[in-house]
């Protein structure tokens, strides 16, 4: 069920050098399944998989992905982007497989539990809940940014590992309200090159 237990599990080094791998690696096979029209829709750690113990890993499971400007055939609601529910837009775009893949991120690199404490949830959490708490975030995302550099700091301090301060930004800025704001997935490779 994904990869976070064993990047938290990791030696801090490992660890680090795991996340960033399969950081890449997901936005590598995001961006040529972009490039080709196509909007994955289901991005979650589970759809992953890896090709190596480094963290390679290729996108699998497009059972509800569709080409750019058609509708989507479902979603994960933890992973969904607002604008998908609040605004029932289900036309795919590569802005809302921007907004999983840094969901997808965060619940690897601090677990599912802090990812829905991020979002003010608890337990027991529904799809519904969990719905209701993004179009929360898309009205007011200030408090929900604060927990979440708040989140990757103490994560930080733990010894776990956690992405650069830089592309915590970018995840932060693949979160943002406006999809159109949310940065490719080459701007984020470009940014892990550097």
């Amino acid at each position: 069920k994904g990869c976070g237990r064993r990047i938290r599990t990791m030696e801090k080094d490992a660890g680090q050098k795991f996340l960033n791998k399969f950081m890449s690696s997901s936005l590598e096979s995001l961006q040529r399944l972009h490039d080709k029209g196509i909007i994955h829709g289901d991005i979650k750690a589970e759809n992953c998989l890896a090709t190596d113990p480094d963290g390679h890993c290729k996108l699998a499971d497009l059972g509800v992905s569709c080409l750019k400007g058609e509708s989507l055939n479902g979603f994960t609601a933890i992973y969904v982007a607002p604008e998908t529910i609040q605004d029932q837009k289900r036309e795919g775009d590569e802005q809302a497989d921007m907004h999983q893949w840094a969901c997808m991120i965060i619940v690897e690199s601090l677990g599912e539990q802090v990812f829905k404490d991020i979002m003010n949830l608890t337990p027991p959490v529904s799809g519904q809940d969990m719905m209701g708490a993004k179009c929360e975030i898309k009205k007011n995302p200030g408090p929900y940014k604060k927990r979440l550099r708040d989140a990757f700091k103490a994560a930080k301090e733990a010894g776990s590992p956690v992405p650069s301060i830089k592309i915590q930004d970018h995840i932060s800025k693949c979160l943002a309200n406006k999809s159109t704001e949310r940065p490719t997935s080459q701007d984020i490779l470009n940014a892990l090159r550097r």
